[in-house]
C-alpha cells in the first residue's frame, strides 16, 4: 500500500471511529494540526447548503488556481506597520478620502474596491470570498483592476476571476471539526495558508491584516449595521464614455425590503442592522481578543462598541512615524516584482 492510501486508509478508520463514538454519545477528541478540536456538528450542518457550490467553484477552474499562487508569500512582511481594512458600509463615505494620507497598506473588501478606486486611492490589496455566482463578479470588474491584487478564497465563483484583471493570489479555509475543511482542502491545496471562516469579508480582511504582519489594524467602512438608514456606502460604475460615475442606490426601499432587521447597541446610539451581523461582530471580537490584535475602529459609525474607537484623521496623524511607500515596496517585493 502506497503511503498516500495508507494515510488516507487512516483519516478515514478514524472518522468511521469518530462517527461511532458520538453516536453512542460519547465526546471524543481527535488530533487535528494544530489544536484539539471536536467534530463540530453545528458548523457541519450550517455547511450542508455550501459545500456543493465550493467543490463547484473547485472544480470549474482548480488548475487555475494552483497556477496563480497563493498568499503564503506574503505573510508576515509588514514587521508591524499598519493596515487600513475597508469596508463598504455606510459610514464610508463620511471619512474615505482621509485614506489618501494613510501611512500603511489599504486593504479593501471586494465591495469598497470601486469606491476607493473611483476616487483616485487605490487599494493595495483586494480581498473576496463569497461562493455565489454574479454576487460579487459586478463588483470587482473595471478597468483599473488590471494594476491591482486580489487576495481570492479558494472557494470564490471563478466569474470572479474571469471579471478582474489583475493578479490573484489564492488563500484557502480551515473550520475546525468540519470534514470539508480537515480533509478535504488540504488534500486539494497542500501548503496553501488557510484562514479561518469568520462569516463575512470584513473579518477576513482583519484576519488577513494580521496574518501580513500588521501592527495597528485600522476599521473603515466597517459598520456591520445600516447607519444613518443606508445598508452601504453608494455605489460607483464606470462607464467607457464618461468614466467613473457616482451611484446613489435607494437606501430607504432597500432596507424596507430587508428581512431579518434587528436593533443593537451603536456608535452615537441604536442601529438597525441584520441579525447574522451580530454574530460577525461577536467573531471579529474574539478574534481581536484571542489574538491579541491591535484594532482601532475609526468607522465613525456601526455597531462595534467594543473596540478602540478613534476618528480616521486622528488615528493617521498618531500614525505618521510609518511610511506607506515602504510597506508597498516590501509587498511589491513580496508578490514577485
Amino acid at each position: 500500500m502506497s503511503q498516500v492510501a495508507a494515510d488516507v486508509a487512516h483519516d478515514e478508520q478514524l472518522d468511521h471511529d469518530l462517527e461511532e463514538l458520538h453516536a453512542m454519545g460519547q465526546t471524543v477528541k481527535k488530533i487535528k494540526h494544530p489544536f484539539l478540536v471536536d467534530r463540530n456538528w453545528e458548523a457541519e450542518q450550517e455547511m450542508q447548503n455550501w459545500i456543493g457550490p465550493y467543490m463547484r467553484n473547485i472544480a470549474w477552474h482548480y488548475h487555475e488556481i494552483i497556477a496563480a499562487g497563493h498568499i503564503g508569500p506574503l505573510l508576515g512582511i509588514l514587521g508591524g506597520r499598519p493596515v487600513a481594512a475597508v469596508g463598504a458600509g455606510p459610514s464610508l463615505d463620511r471619512n474615505i478620502e482621509t485614506l489618501r494620507t494613510f501611512p500603511g497598506l489599504r486593504l479593501a473588501t471586494d465591495r469598497a474596491a470601486k469606491a476607493l478606486t473611483a476616487r483616485g486611492i487605490p487599494p493595495d490589496l483586494v480581498v473576496a470570498v463569497d461562493p455565489r455566482p454574479y454576487h460579487i463578479a459586478k463588483m470587482l470588474d473595471y478597468p483599473e483592476s488590471a494594476g491591482q491584487t486580489l487576495i481570492a478564497s479558494v472557494c470564490l465563483h471563478p466569474d470572479v476571476t474571469k471579471a478582474w484583471r489583475g493578479r490573484v493570489r489564492y488563500m484557502s479555509h480551515e473550520n475546525p471539526g468540519t470534514q470539508f475543511f480537515d480533509h478535504g482542502l488540504p488534500h486539494l491545496f497542500p501548503g496553501m495558508p488557510m484562514l479561518y471562516c469568520l462569516g463575512n469579508v470584513g473579518n477576513m480582511a482583519v484576519q488577513l491584516a494580521a496574518e501580513l504582519g500588521a501592527g495597528r489594524i485600522v476599521l473603515v467602512g466597517q459598520d456591520y449595521g445600516y447607519t444613518g438608514g443606508k445598508m452601504s456606502a453608494d455605489d460607483w460604475f464606470f462607464d467607457e464614455t464618461e468614466g467613473w460615475r457616482r451611484l446613489v442606490p435607494d437606501h430607504a426601499y432597500n432596507l424596507a425590503r430587508r428581512t431579518g432587521k434587528v436593533t443593537a447597541p451603536g456608535i452615537g446610539g441604536p442601529v438597525e442592522t441584520y441579525a447574522p451581523f451580530l454574530g460577525y461582530r461577536d467573531s471579529l471580537y474574539k478574534l481581536t481578543e484571542l489574538w491579541k490584535l491591535d484594532v482601532v475602529n475609526a468607522t465613525e459609525g456601526g455597531i462595534l462598541i467594543d473596540l478602540p474607537q478613534m476618528t480616521l484623521a486622528e488615528t493617521v496623524k498618531n500614525l505618521l512615524q510609518f511610511s506607506a511607500g515602504e510597506a508597498r515596496t516590501l509587498l511589491h517585493s513580496a508578490l514577485g516584482g
